[in-house]
């Protein structure tokens, strides 16, 4: 692996990995090994590291781009907030934040707290408008239910008129 690299980085790491691994199980099933030994060992290992060096550069200025691609979504997000309310926004807002990963393990958490802070106001309007929905859908299910004359007709327009004003009604959400 060190005379040899393989072509690939990422392929490079994981088995630079999977032999630390090894020597690990090794080091725990008997004797501890020796200094001589481990510092040998890992001054191996951190050459056979040196391929991969400019592979985890990039993936980590990647991820720290992302990172900042999601700061300015949740700034987005914050400014639409304050003008708009739309689960439309939300959707799409969404699909641009799926694009900017991975990040770093030590920004993940933040930003997906802000992520979510950021969101819950639009949430909540959605919450109210599909509730405003719910009680009018709930209302045309009573009048539904006190649909009574012996005409079959004028049953039939009665409630294919209530079937109209439910599909004009909009969403009450998935529930």
């Amino acid at each position: 692996v060190i005379k040899e690299p393989l072509e690939s980085p990422k392929k490079q790491a994981h088995l630079i990995h999977d032999i630390q691994t090894k020597w690990q199980l090794l080091d725990l099933s008997s004797r501890p090994a020796s200094r001589d030994q481990w510092n040998s060992f890992n001054e191996l290992t951190n050459k056979a590291w040196e391929p991969c060096r400019e592979y985890f550069d990039e993936l980590k200025e990647i991820k720290i781009n992302n990172a900042e691609q999601r700061e300015l979504i949740i700034n987005e997000i914050n400014d639409y907030v304050a003008n708009n309310s739309s689960i439309q926004y939300l959707r799409n807002t969404f699909d641009k934040w799926q694009k900017f990963a991975p990040v770093l393990d030590k920004d993940l958490n933040k930003l997906r707290s802000a992520y979510n802070e950021a969101k819950k106001p639009i949430n909540e309007a959605i919450k109210k408008q599909e509730q405003i929905v719910i009680n009018a859908k709930e209302g045309l299910i009573a009048k539904v239910n006190s649909i009574s004359n012996d005409d079959n007709d004028v049953c039939i327009k009665q409630f294919n008129d209530l079937k109209n004003e439910w599909k004009n009604a909009g969403s009450a959400g998935r529930k």
